[in-house]
């Protein structure tokens, strides 16, 4: 990798390039490592391993010659590079704006902590004088850096070339342009397509002799019609059109936890999924094939009658339920027909529903013109 980026560094350079950036499909470890062992890349862009959306690296980091930038994951954050050559040779970081308002915010909470310990220490005839006289100097170098951020975000030097980074919060507030909303969804149509097409031939795997398989929801309803009924009512019955509505419904990103079994033996796949789309009751209770044909003493035993909330934390992740919480959740998905007893156990109290609406009121509610909800 080293030798292939140093030749075509080089090239580069023999060409006329005057700013380099190399789009790093690697981790940052691996980029401080290209970037150690090849010089002349001005800029580097690493493209895994990413923060999450709340963790903003507004900071550069500089290797040799070259500084490596990140965005956030999933399109949260986009990285924004404005560049001011006037010379051959290195870039400097100028802060800019965006990144000093990031500064301010920072050094904010350290002075707040430093101001608390110092206000301590001044009433403490035991604090050491030395200890304190450095912690003060630190306080108002860092009140200094403070206001000279707020006078001035731009920190251009008097010469040579220099650079802005501004890691900028995609907001849902934020207007959508038409036509990049149409592309977007034409590319998850046609993405989608191609999945169903390259696994058109490719089945689930095949259940271990003795194991059960998934018999989707009309077996169940022979049996249980109560439980269905109440099922209806629930957010698990509609999974399937929530990713229709967007066009996610063939993501693989997605459709695992919109459809019942996904990649399990017997279960569903992106080709096959036609009779287990949605959280069906099989997703919690497990595969009901041997339960389905069991004589009726035997029953009980052949299916989970009370799933754990781990079945539930498999899709309920930090990163798409950040509301999640067992109980409150449990509350939307038992009652009359289903699970009536363990629904009055639980009592009254908040929902998964409540728990996601008060989310979103914090949130805001509105979004940006032209954009889909």
């Amino acid at each position: 990798m080293n030798a292939s980026a140093a030749k075509v560094v080089a090239q580069l350079k023999s060409e006329g390039a005057e700013v380099i950036v190399l789009l790093a499909h690697m981790t940052q470890a691996e980029a401080k490592s290209v970037a150690q062992a090849t010089p002349g890349m001005d800029f580097i862009l690493v493209s895994q391993n990413l923060p999450e959306p709340d963790d903003v690296r507004a900071t550069a980091m500089q290797v040799g010659q070259s500084w490596l930038f990140s965005p956030a994951n999933r399109g949260q954050v986009v990285s924004r590079l404005r560049l001011t050559r006037r010379e051959a040779g290195s870039f400097s970081d100028a802060i800019g704006e965006v990144r000093a308002g990031f500064e301010i915010t920072r050094i904010a909470t350290k002075l707040d902590a430093l101001d608390a310990d110092l206000k301590k220490w001044a009433s403490d005839p035991s604090a050491d004088k030395a200890f304190v006289a450095t912690k003060t100097k630190e306080r108002d170098l860092l009140a200094k850096r403070r206001v000279a951020l707020q006078n001035s975000p731009l920190q251009a030097p008097a010469s040579g070339n220099y650079f802005t980074l501004a890691q900028l919060r995609i907001s849902k507030d934020l207007d959508c342009q038409p036509e990049i909303v149409s592309a977007k969804n034409a590319y998850d149509k046609a993405a989608g397509s191609a999945n169903v097409k390259a696994g058109a031939d490719i089945k689930p795997a095949a259940v271990a002799k003795g194991e059960a398989s998934y018999v989707g929801m009309e077996e169940c309803e022979n049996c249980h019609s109560d439980a269905v009924d109440f099922w209806q009512t629930t957010n698990h019955s509609k999974a399937w059109a929530t990713l229709e509505k967007v066009g996610k419904q063939f993501d693989f990103d997605c459709i695992g936890c919109h459809t019942t079994g996904f990649d399990k033996p017997g279960g569903s796949n992106i080709g096959f999924n036609e009779g287990l789309r949605n959280i069906q009751c099989e997703q919690c209770h497990g595969p009901g094939s041997i339960h389905a044909e069991a004589d009726l003493k035997d029953k009980a035993a052949t299916i989970v009658r009370v799933p754990e909330s781990s079945v539930c934390l498999g899709c309920h992740t930090e990163e798409h339920s950040d509301t999640f919480e067992f109980d409150a959740y449990l509350r939307n998905i038992v009652g009359e027909g289903h699970g009536a007893d363990r629904r009055k156990t639980l009592g009254e109290g908040e929902t998964g529903h409540t728990l996601r609406q008060d989310a979103l009121q914090k949130a805001g509610l509105s979004v940006g013109k032209n954009c889909p909800k």
